[in-house]
């Protein structure tokens, strides 16, 4: 079986080999598989190798046979071609069918085995692809992460479910925050002022008005070809460069019933931050800030693992609120013109020299501090006093949820 194996992918490029030999060389779950039986290396290669290039020509006598006879096979080959994380998935999943086969050859079970995998890997890669695409705002956001990190990710999807219910929630705040840009976008136009002009999507409701009789008709056109009808005054806005958006996050033991979809809260407001270029601070605290927790992601960009880092923290325990506020004055120190967004579902005592030093940096580098007290509590306590606006919300996806995503 050895030699039929090596002999039905001889034609395979050495650049697909190369590619395999690389995520063999830096992928621990295939090292892993391989080392189960002596004969995986050779076939785990080849199944990837026939994944990967859609190449399936093999022996009647390969264990690959039982795979590509079944009816669901040729529509999921054709979506693994060229496809390195569905490649790579599957060639695990089949992996572990071939080694139970090659334990116990008569089992009858492995036709059912292989479907299920099949529909298995195509909801990992789902997954990916909702997780990723709720925090970047491009189109094909997989195909422009690199594949370690696209493994990370199914690998963590895996293994806690919590993490795509978190990417469920951010896809419904982007809807809550882009549907607030446009009416702030709106409002801003119809504010403007009134010009002349010839640009049809800005005429005056008026302009319309006066040019149903055939007479009014022959002036507006005149007066439009001549470019003199009116017109709202507006221009696009240049983006400015905006300061960086720092987040104390409660991780204390009352707040993790809300916590994956606060998760998804703060997944949302990355994706603006990644959007709008701007730095954007994870401060998760409790009794005390977790400093290996806390995440600098610079102009909103992110690597994979911190990412994850980000998502999976929580430390449970007490509330203390003068840790969290002294972090935020240092990375306040590093920007202008920002925002510091102070999430808590309780009330806790805040020293009065850090009130002074928050107040401090916040007028020296023109800060805007909004506080958002969740759940019923609805006592702000000292916040009001280092706060420039509290907003009262149930859960996060509060009426008044929306108005976060002005900042």
């Amino acid at each position: 079986m050895h030699n039929e194996l090596n002999s039905q992918l001889m034609d395979i490029d050495r650049f697909t080999i190369q590619a395999y030999n690389d995520l063999l060389t830096h992928h621990e779950g295939l090292q892993q598989l391989v080392e189960k039986h002596e004969q995986l290396p050779q076939l785990v290669r080849d199944v990837w190798c026939m994944l990967y290039t859609g190449k399936t020509e093999f022996k009647t006598t390969s264990p690959l046979q039982i795979l590509s006879e079944l009816q669901e096979f040729p529509l999921f080959l054709q979506q693994a071609m060229g496809d390195k994380l569905i490649t790579t998935l599957a060639t695990l999943r089949f992996g572990y069918l071939f080694l139970r086969q090659l334990e116990q050859p008569e089992d009858e079970s492995l036709e059912d085995a292989f479907k299920k995998e099949i529909q298995h890997v195509l909801e990992q890669v789902e997954y990916v692809e909702d997780l990723l695409s709720s925090l970047q705002q491009r189109k094909q956001e997989r195909q422009q992460t690199p594949i370690y990190d696209q493994l990370a990710l199914a690998d963590a999807l895996e293994k806690q479910s919590e993490l795509q219910k978190m990417a469920e929630w951010a896809k419904k705040f982007k809807i809550s925050a882009k549907q607030k840009r446009v009416q702030m976008k709106t409002a801003s136009i119809l504010k403007g002022t009134v010009t002349t002009g010839q640009k049809a999507e800005r005429l005056l409701p008026i302009e319309y008005l006066k040019s149903e009789t055939p007479e009014a008709e022959l002036d507006f056109l005149v007066r439009f070809s001549d470019g003199r009808t009116r017109m709202y005054d507006y221009k696009e806005r240049t983006k400015k460069e905006k300061g960086a958006l720092i987040i104390c996050y409660d991780e204390s033991s009352s707040m993790q019933d809300l916590d994956v979809q606060g998760k998804g809260f703060l997944m949302a407001l990355l994706s603006m931050a990644k959007q709008d270029r701007r730095d954007f601070v994870f401060i998760p605290f409790s009794g005390d800030v977790d400093y290996q927790q806390t995440q600098h992601f610079k102009k909103g960009k992110y690597k994979i693992p911190q990412f994850l880092q980000f998502a999976q923290s929580y430390i449970g325990g007490g509330t203390n609120f003068e840790k969290p506020l002294q972090q935020a004055i240092q990375f306040m120190k590093h920007s202008t013109k920002g925002e510091v967004l102070f999430i808590t579902d309780g009330v806790c005592h805040i020293p009065e020299i850090v009130i002074e030093q928050v107040n401090a940096e916040k007028k020296k580098k023109q800060f805007y501090l909004m506080s958002l007290l969740i759940g019923h509590n609805k006592h702000p306590g000292q916040l009001t006093e280092i706060s420039d606006e509290v907003l009262h919300l149930i859960h996060f996806q509060d009426i008044h949820h929306t108005r976060v995503f002005e900042l």
